[in-house]
């Protein structure tokens, strides 16, 4: 219960720093948008309106911070968050400026966009700076054990990239240890598994999903080809088709098309 409890105010302060960063950003459009170019256009939007083309902004940014990682602040770096928030914003204010170009009818006046997005850019690396400080001050890092079997030194990898703030590798063992002795996962918040077969993984998964521990998986050659798998049913039970790449013979006429062009 208490684990699930501090999931819980973790998951909540995240989701709201990260809610504060959102409405840094729609907000500085928000204003360019209504002083400057809600104004300009032949016909001119009443607040219904003017909400529905901030809410489409907002729908934009928040696929674009998806897309580049934008929000990432336990897992990347600072300078990583920043960059990404900086595409983020970029990229939502080209795709809307299109479509405020064909509300207009006319190729409208780029200059306070080109504003704005510098001020999303401040307002954005500021955020990115001080989210990710303020994260790995107010949250423990997780006590975690690297299990291992082909693939040894993950542990030194999460010292590299800088992760050992969030991941505090208590242990790294082999598998077939952790195999004999697996209550040591138990106690354990997270469990990183490198190079495992698959037979050994799944014993030690289903422990680890039982104590509610998180589990990182470097995935092999077959797992990977398994990811691509066609779900669907046959017999009247749930089925995975795996196939070597076979696209649509809609998509390749389409990039035949393409290609001509």
């Amino acid at each position: 219960m208490k684990r699930n409890d501090s999931h819980f105010r973790h998951d909540f302060y995240l989701r709201a720093v990260k809610a504060f960063a959102v409405l840094l950003v729609v907000g500085c459009f928000a204003g360019c948008w209504c002083f400057y170019y809600a104004i300009r256009i032949p016909k001119p939007f009443y607040i219904k309106g003017n909400l529905l083309f901030i809410t489409l902004y907002l729908i934009i940014y928040i696929w674009a911070g998806k897309v580049f990682d934008a929000f990432s602040i336990s897992i990347n770096r600072a300078s990583e968050i920043a960059y990404s928030q900086v595409l983020a914003c970029a990229s939502s204010d080209f795709i809307i400026y299109i479509v405020i170009c064909l509300q207009s009818l006319k190729i409208v006046k780029i200059w306070p966009g080109f504003l704005c997005f510098i001020a999303q850019a401040v307002f954005a690396t500021l955020w990115a700076f001080v989210a990710n400080a303020w994260y790995f001050r107010s949250f423990a890092p997780k006590e975690s054990i690297v299990v291992y079997d082909m693939r040894n030194g993950l542990d030194r990898i999460i010292e590299e990239y800088g992760l050992n703030k969030k991941y505090h590798v208590l242990r790294v063992v082999e598998i077939h240890e952790c195999l004999e002795h697996p209550e040591m996962l138990d106690d354990i918040d997270v469990v990183f598994f490198s190079g495992i077969h698959s037979h050994e993984r799944n014993v030690l998964l289903k422990r680890c999903v039982e104590y509610d521990t998180q589990v990182f998986v470097i995935p092999r050659i077959g797992d990977v080809i398994m990811s691509g798998a066609q779900q669907m049913h046959m017999f009247h039970l749930p089925m995975l088709s795996v196939t070597r790449y076979n696209p649509s013979l809609e998509f390749v006429f389409i990039k035949r098309v393409f290609d001509i062009l």
